[in-house]
């Protein structure tokens, strides 16, 4: 009797954790499906000169991005909570007794 191979089984890999586009140097950046050297550049750029990201449909703005890259890229990244707002949150909360 033969047995038949699992799909994926050859790969004993873990799950790439997601990319958070808001915290992701340039070399992770380019990590992500259709984002290269200049890509993973001008998303830096963006980030720096308009703050973080507030969600994923921004990176539609990088030229050239088709809506399949597009869609690869969305599985593969995050927009990750700004730092600044998830301080401030904490601020209000009581501290238990």
């Amino acid at each position: 009797m033969l047995s038949r191979p699992v799909p994926g089984a050859e790969r004993n890999q873990a799950p790439t954790p997601p990319v958070d586009v808001n915290s992701a140097s340039r070399s992770e950046l380019e990590t992500l499906p259709s984002i290269g050297v200049e890509r993973a550049k001008l998303i830096v750029r963006m980030r720096e000169r308009n703050g973080p990201f507030r969600n994923i449909e921004e990176l539609q703005a990088l030229p050239r991005l088709s809506k399949k890259q597009f869609e690869a890229l969305r599985q593969a990244a995050i927009v990750g909570a700004d730092p600044v707002k998830r301080v401030g949150a904490d601020a209000g909360s009581k501290p238990s007794r």
